[in-house]
């Protein structure tokens, strides 16, 4: 799995918001939760290589009529690179 797919897979709680959270009621507060390490690949616009497929990130962000979606973040490194490394290694 290249590195390209591997963000797009880390993603998929943006994925899941970015689609089926727009039909939660407007009083539901959006939370993204990634690994720290994913913030700098986190996408901001749709023209994004890292943007899951089918996702308008820019709807997204832009919230309008709800309150800002929160991100937080997860210390340490994705288990998914970290079990893609370990494997590479052995």
């Amino acid at each position: 799995m290249d590195a390209k797919n591997n963000i797009k897979s880390r993603l998929n709680g943006l994925r899941w918001l970015s689609t089926f959270g727009k039909d939660l009621p407007v009083g539901v507060e959006r939370i993204l939760v990634l690994d720290a390490t994913d913030l700098e690949s986190l996408p901001l616009t749709n023209d994004d290589p890292n943007l899951p497929d089918g996702v308008n990130v820019e709807e997204f962000w832009s919230g309008e009529g709800r309150k800002p979606t929160r991100v937080l973040l997860r210390r340490g490194r994705s288990t998914q690179a970290e079990g893609a490394a370990r494997a590479a290694a052995a």
